[in-house]
């Protein structure tokens, strides 16, 4: 995948286009996405890249922080927004993770999902969630139902990849 396709799934039309902003892509592996939002977000603002394995990530506007987002604290400031690019298939216990990652989110905070529309496990994707189990879950800890940015093909079987939004709710 290209910066440029990442960027249309990532590219809500939620994002604000001024002022510096503080995002968070967590487990950003190579900094795929963590690119894209740089591009996506207004100069100025930073991108904090976690991962829990090392990364060569010294790129301007992006600080990394190696850390596995579901089970560290992380010492990141208050955020305006969080993106979780093919990385939540891997958590089991999805509803402690995210009331967790609400508490990082300033009031009304975006949360960006980027994962498989895929039935049925298997070892790349341990857990899959599906759009509609998405919407189950983000409406039970505390955002808004997600809303649909986009959808591509998967390079990696017949499951397209989706992309949504939402917000974190007062």
């Amino acid at each position: 995948m290209t910066i440029s396709e990442a960027s249309e799934l990532i590219n809500s039309p939620a994002l604000k286009p001024d002022g510096f902003q503080t995002w968070v892509d967590l487990g950003c592996g190579a900094g795929l996405f963590s690119k894209a939002l740089r591009d996506l977000l207004p100069a100025g603002s930073t991108v904090w890249a976690v991962d829990s394995h090392p990364q060569e990530l010294k790129e301007p506007g992006i600080q990394f922080i190696q850390a596995d987002f579901e089970k560290d604290n992380l010492a990141l400031p208050a955020l305006d927004g969080l993106v979780m690019a093919n990385s939540l298939h891997y958590v089991k216990n999805k509803q402690a993770l995210l009331k967790k990652l609400r508490t990082y989110l300033k009031p009304e905070g975006l949360f960006i999902l980027v994962e498989y529309e895929k039935r049925w496990p298997n070892p790349w994707v341990p857990y899959p969630i599906r759009f509609s189990g998405a919407e189950k879950i983000f409406l039970s800890t505390g955002f808004s139902a997600p809303e649909r940015i986009a959808k591509r093909p998967s390079l990696y079987g017949s499951a397209n990849l989706y992309s949504a939004w939402c917000r974190k709710l007062l």
